[in-house]
Formats: structure tokens, sequence, C-alpha cells
């Protein structure tokens, strides 16, 4: 704990059209928080474990949308020791 990470995805080909915005919602656990960020057809994810972050799994669900209508969703994970 106490660390934080951050990852790109590339979107491609999604059904709805372009991807406009994005939402993490669904988290599990506590200390660990997860926040998105859309640029063109690049989504940033960042991960920020609290060094008081509860032992065991965390997770969310990454929602992408456009046009109001979501296209597209993964699931958000970490483990902490």
């Amino acid at each position: 704990s106490g660390q934080t990470r951050t990852a790109t995805i590339s979107l491609s080909t999604l059904a709805g059209g372009g991807a406009t915005a994005v939402a993490v919602t669904g988290t599990s656990g506590s200390g660990v928080t997860y926040t998105a960020s859309i640029s063109g057809d690049t989504v940033t994810v960042t991960m920020t474990a609290a060094k008081n972050a509860s032992a065991n799994d965390h997770q969310a669900i990454l929602r992408i949308s456009g046009g109001g209508t979501e296209i597209a969703h993964a699931v958000l994970y970490t483990f902490v020791k």
C-alpha cells in the first residue's frame, strides 16, 4: 500500500461511435481509489492505494460511454498484501 499505478487503454471500434466520457463505479474495499480520464481514443486509469489500505482484493468498474450510452466496460482490480 502507499503506491500509485497508472495505465493507458487505447480504444478502437466501439459500438455506438466514439467514446466521450468515462466513469469509475462500484469500488470495493477501503483505502484504494481509482480515477479515469479520456483524451481522444485513449483512457488513462490511475489506482492509488493509501498506506492504510485494507489487505486483499479491491475492484471497481470502468464505464465508457458515448452520447449518453454505455458502449464498453472493464473491471479494475488491485490486490493489496
